[in-house]
């Protein structure tokens, strides 16, 4: 069994010697590995998120940027229509994949998205000459 222990005090310390006991009571061999807590994207980073990518995309096809895509042996190119989820997909996870490691929005740290998106961000000012701002708690209450 996997556990994970957020060590902040001495109560995590003890339950995870305790923890630590009891595997090795067991008898057998068992992996503990120690590495710094980061925390994940909290809830309201994820709605700011999905928040932003919508706004993105909203920007892209408003200003006649869409996404192109070319079939295998056809010689026709199809404008299709951005959406939150292709904007996550296509052009802010190659942004986390560099900064993490991980192929997965989800599986990066706070700290980890904060900076794929500035990246994101930065090259689409660059690039196109766009500059959304990522969304403030006041937004997100505006949204719902």
């Amino acid at each position: 069994m996997k556990r994970t222990i957020k060590l902040t005090g001495l109560d995590q310390r003890n339950y995870a010697h305790d923890s630590i006991e009891k595997a090795m009571a067991e008898g057998k061999p068992h992996r503990v590995t120690i590495e710094p807590w980061t925390e994940q994207r909290t809830g309201q980073q994820n709605s700011a998120l999905w928040l932003w990518a919508g706004w993105v995309a909203d920007w892209l096809n408003t200003n006649d940027h869409y996404f192109l895509f070319k079939i295998k042996g056809l010689d026709k190119v199809m404008e299709i229509p951005w959406n939150d989820k292709m904007v996550v997909d296509y052009l802010l996870r190659p942004f986390v994949k560099h900064e993490s490691g991980h192929s997965s929005t989800s599986k990066a740290t706070t700290v980890e998205l904060s900076k794929a998106i500035d990246n994101l961000q930065d090259n689409l000012a660059l690039k196109i000459g766009v500059n959304i701002p990522f969304p403030s708690r006041y937004d997100l209450m505006v949204e719902k």
